[in-house]
């Protein structure tokens, strides 16, 4: 009978250990997933990097020079630089935003400190040749504006101001159906009473251009409604086989005053007159001797007998 009992006893203390065990490792386990429930919740989150914007690729200068965007470039200083404005005016397909690259060509530099003194060791020789910028248009809102420097400018203030002659814009859209606009520009800073576009295909001639401040001759990409004639058109240097309008506008920097009419020559290129674009609306001149001359005035040659 003692025996049994003992039996009995240690049968107790086995089952006593074995629950025992049970519970510690139960408590062990309890313990660690709950900390490695709680590094879960607090280890940071890392997002997945953004994906990179794939550029616009579009054919350029080939839809109808109706469906063209009419475009300005505007010259303008501040704080002792060159800087242009990309102003889409309208539009004639519809688009979202616009990609824009300028390239232009640099024929001399100079460099001032922030308190604008001239920077003397400045190696202007090491900023000729072509240089370029990019960026992104906004179209939900017309005209567009942008601020692009010809010249760069340190995070301590000292800037390099570029001194230009030539250039390209292009500009491609983001639509239903992708598209692409590309145009030459030629900019004057020593201003003489003749001014001509880099490729020969226009000339301006009118007194009063002397006493300009910096100004720019564009290629128009489209033009505004209502002109009167078929546009002449040309064939672009482009890998699409497309084709740019005979018709330029000049913008100034500043207005200089005293301007009235002058005398526009369009190379080799043949027209039966000139349509000019005063800002409100177009007027044909047979005499190309003797035409108003503007601010923002687009010159444009056509043939009778069609319209844009």
């Amino acid at each position: 009978m003692i025996m049994a009992n003992q039996d009995q006893s240690k049968l107790y203390w086995i089952i006593g250990g074995v629950v025992g065990v049970i519970v510690v490792v139960a408590l062990i386990f309890g313990l660690t997933r709950g900390k490695k429930s709680d590094e879960t919740a607090q280890a940071p989150v890392e997002s997945a990097a953004p994906a990179k914007k794939k550029r616009i690729s579009a054919p350029q200068n080939v839809i109808a020079l109706g469906d063209r965007p009419v475009v300005k470039l505007r010259p303008f200083s501040k704080d002792g630089g060159r800087f242009v404005s990309i102003e889409v005016q309208s539009l004639g397909k519809t688009a979202t935003s616009a990609e824009y690259e300028i390239v232009y060509n640099v024929i001399g530099a100079n460099a001032v400190d922030k308190n604008g003194r001239a920077i003397s060791d400045f190696d202007a020789e090491a900023e000729g040749g072509l240089q370029a910028f990019i960026g992104e248009l906004d179209l939900s809102q017309l005209p567009t504006s942008s601020e692009n420097r010809f010249g760069t400018c340190s995070a301590g203030g000292a800037c390099i101001n570029n001194s230009v002659d030539y250039g390209t814009l292009t500009l491609n859209f983001d639509a239903a159906e992708k598209f692409g606009v590309k145009t030459n520009w030629t900019y004057f800073e020593s201003a003489v009473n003749r001014t001509a576009m880099h490729d020969g295909n226009f000339a301006l001639e009118a007194e009063g251009l002397e006493k300009a401040e910096d100004y720019l001759l564009m290629q128009m990409m489209g033009l505004p409604a209502g002109i009167q004639g078929e546009v002449v058109m040309l064939p672009d240097d482009g890998r699409d086989n497309g084709t740019w309008p005979v018709a330029y506008q000049l913008s100034f920097t500043k207005t200089p005053s005293g301007l009235k009419t002058g005398k526009v020559d369009f190379g080799s290129n043949f027209g039966e007159q000139v349509a000019v674009y005063d800002g409100q609306s177009w007027t044909n001149y047979d005499l190309m001797e003797s035409v108003p001359v503007g601010a923002d005035y687009i010159y444009a040659l056509v043939t009778v007998g069609g319209g844009q």
